[in-house]
């Protein structure tokens, strides 16, 4: 027995002294690539957007319309809406913003100007479809995954009204796809210009 203990505490000894083993690391030679299985999309009621031009700073927030008597020098006066856009697969962070006066800026500091006439149809339409109808928020408590958050708000007639929604949200009435698609089509557009 003794000598069983002595045999085994020198085993330890001789294994703690070892250099560790290790395996040869694979060249690139010997690796084969995973197959991945196709993607697919999402399954969605989400009509697609126009695609928009990327830039980088978070959304800021729209003063009420008393703010902007207040303060009639103030670079948000005339704003007529904000359009953010966040999330998605790389994890972008996008808003651009319109005025009455036909100009529309992006958060990385483009600037465009279209006719002032083509903002007040656009502010029309969204208001045709009844965007102030809408409620604040459609936004799952599943966010996952990789999906778009959406955040526009509008200044029209007095009111202001912000909506938050995510991409396929299942709650999300068809009438907010509608309006952010009639946003996006005229950002995209004016952006071209």
């Amino acid at each position: 027995m003794r000598t069983a203990i002595c045999v085994l505490g020198m085993v330890l000894v001789l294994a703690a002294c070892s250099p560790p083993i290790t395996q040869p690391s694979p060249s690139s030679a010997d690796l084969s690539p995973l197959p991945t299985p196709p993607l697919s999309p999402l399954p969605t009621s989400t009509p697609p957007l126009s695609p928009l031009p990327t830039s980088a700073p978070p959304l800021s927030p729209i003063e009420t319309p008393a703010d902007v008597t207040d303060k009639p020098s103030h670079p948000e006066a005339g704003m007529a809406l904000v359009l953010g856009r966040s999330g998605g697969f790389a994890g972008t962070s996008d808003h651009w913003t319109v005025y009455t006066d036909g100009r529309v800026e992006a958060s990385d500091g483009g600037r465009w100007q279209v006719a002032p006439e083509e903002v007040a149809q656009l502010m029309a339409e969204i208001e045709r479809l009844g965007f102030f109808d809408l409620a604040g928020r459609y936004v799952p408590l599943d966010a996952c995954c990789d999906r778009f958050t959406y955040e526009l708000s509008v200044r029209s007639g007095g009111q202001t009204h912000t909506i938050t929604a995510l991409e396929s949200a299942p709650n999300a009435p068809a009438a907010l796809w509608d309006i952010l698609g009639v946003a996006s089509d005229f950002i995209a557009e004016a952006t071209r210009q």
